[in-house]
């Protein structure tokens, strides 16, 4: 993704285009293949709510949600107590 070729090269024959062409397809192939993967594991649903999910994992998961709420919570009374003024 971060190799960006700025030099402008040029081309001497409709190979050397129809070849630089088909390199820069398979470089947005690959991109795009893994920014689909990356999408992909963003947004999978956690271990403990799959329905094979051992009871430990299932009460990890709801310990690891109510933290994660709890410390919402906390930070948008900060926040809100700080800007009531």
């Amino acid at each position: 993704m971060n190799n960006h070729n700025t030099d402008f090269t040029t081309y001497r024959s409709l190979e050397e285009i129809a070849m630089r062409r088909s390199i820069l397809k398979e470089q947005i192939d690959q991109d795009r293949k893994k920014i689909q993967q990356q999408w992909q594991t963003l947004f999978r649903k956690p271990e403990g709510f799959k329905r094979d999910a051992t009871p430990s994992k299932r009460i990890g998961s709801l310990v690891n949600t109510g933290a994660g709420l709890l410390d919402a919570f906390l930070l948008g009374w900060k926040l809100y107590r700080k800007f009531k003024k």
